[in-house]
């Protein structure tokens, strides 16, 4: 996973990515020994997800993009021309959504933590 990937693009365009690199590895670290302190010893998606549904915030929301290793973001504050803003195209047809294993485990992530679908009233 390149963990400063959109801080290289935002760089590419010239634009002030809003952070360092060291600042990044920093947040990295940390993010790290955040996830270590509940038992999570692996850096990776599934860690995080897990993370954030052991919170008791009451709602919790992931983006698709990332859920599907996506690493370009949808959208780059800033700009119009030099970013295709909210045009990329997912690396799934919609069809194949409910299929897709990185979802399923994200959806049984999210299971695990007692967490499922909000109803309405």
């Amino acid at each position: 996973m390149d963990r400063q990937h959109d801080i290289q693009i935002k760089r590419a365009m010239g634009l002030d990515p809003g952070e360092t690199g060291d600042e990044r590895r920093s947040t990295m670290t940390h993010l790290g020994a955040a996830l270590a302190a509940h038992g999570r010893d692996v850096l990776d998606f599934p860690a995080i997800a897990g993370y954030l549904a052991a919170t008791p915030s009451r709602l919790v929301a992931v983006a698709l993009e990332d859920a599907l290793g996506v690493l370009d973001q949808p959208n780059v504050p800033g700009t119009v021309d030099e970013h295709p803003n909210w045009r990329r195209r997912l690396p799934v047809e919609i069809e194949e959504l409910p299929d897709d294993p990185r979802l399923r485990t994200l959806g049984d992530i999210m299971a695990q933590a007692g967490r499922g679908v909000m109803r309405g009233p």
